[in-house]
């Protein structure tokens, strides 16, 4: 048989992945090492819980921000309840997307956010620029982690055991302008 092209496979989950890794005009730029780790789980935990497990982020995650896990700065700016869709787009695909743009994190990080988000929106559209996808799967085992910028991918190691790594998670930037690498 025949497989589809990437872009039929992907087909509406490009939309998402596109607002990650299309920003800016000079494309992305992959950066940094590999963090890995095995997991006493089925293969299907983690990418099912990145494209349909929004309950635990308003509890679990929500009781670290109001204790001032992650610093003063983070946690006033931190979101108690905010609105958001997690849908399936096709070929197994799934995204949990928040509405709004992100305005918690590091102040740095923030304000490259708010310095690009003209650009942003001249190049997604504003609609898509006024989302923020937190977490998605691509079927069957890759999942961008896009409030943490990065992409993991789950390597089964057996029934009950899976591995994240072999290059699964990058943390990545953007680049303004395309570099000539050939010099």
């Amino acid at each position: 048989g025949s497989a589809p092209s990437l872009a039929d496979y992907l087909g509406d989950m490009r939309y998402y992945l596109d607002w990650m890794l299309d920003r800016r005009e000079g494309g992305t730029e992959v950066i940094g090492g590999t963090h890995k780790w095995v997991m006493p789980c089925n293969w299907k935990l983690p990418s099912d819980n990145f494209i349909g497990d929004t309950y635990h982020i308003a509890t679990s995650h929500l009781s670290a921000i109001i204790v001032g896990a992650r610093g003063e700065s983070f946690q006033a700016q931190a979101p108690t309840n905010f609105g958001g869709f997690q849908t399936s787009t096709g070929n197994g695909h799934g995204v949990i997307v928040r509405e709004g743009t992100v305005t918690a994190g590091e102040e740095d990080i923030m304000a490259y956010e708010e310095s690009i988000l003209p650009e942003v929106e001249r190049r997604l559209g504003k609609s898509r620029a006024g989302i923020a996808p937190i977490v998605s799967t691509v079927f069957p085992n890759c999942s961008p982690f896009y409030s943490r910028w990065t992409i993991r991918v789950w390597h089964p190691r057996g029934p009950q055991k899976q591995k994240s790594g072999r290059g699964a998670t990058w943390i990545r930037l953007h680049r303004r302008r395309s570099r000539n690498r050939s010099a």
